[in-house]
């Protein structure tokens, strides 16, 4: 998710915190048998409907919780190549 990481830099998650709006996330999501896991900034979650936002292009993506695995915190990350 350039500007805030580079492709092939290794992000570190915890599973177990819940994330702060504004703050780094891997969602995983469900598109029918497909499965993605994004790297996007977290901004609200609901029963209905999670929110996370993106710097290329700048837009904000809304998805069902529903089809949400899930939001994993991101805590740190180690530059490509080390």
């Amino acid at each position: 998710m350039p500007p805030r990481f580079e492709y092939g830099q290794l992000l570190f998650v915890d599973p177990s915190r819940p994330p702060p709006k504004g703050d780094d996330v891997i969602i995983q999501v469900k598109d029918g048998e497909t499965v993605m896991g994004l790297v996007k900034r977290f901004k609200s979650g609901s029963d209905d409907k999670t929110v996370v936002s993106q710097f290329n292009p700048t837009q904000d993506i809304t998805f069902a919780t529903a089809d949400v695995i899930a939001v994993y915190l991101v805590v740190g990350s180690l530059a490509a190549g080390r």
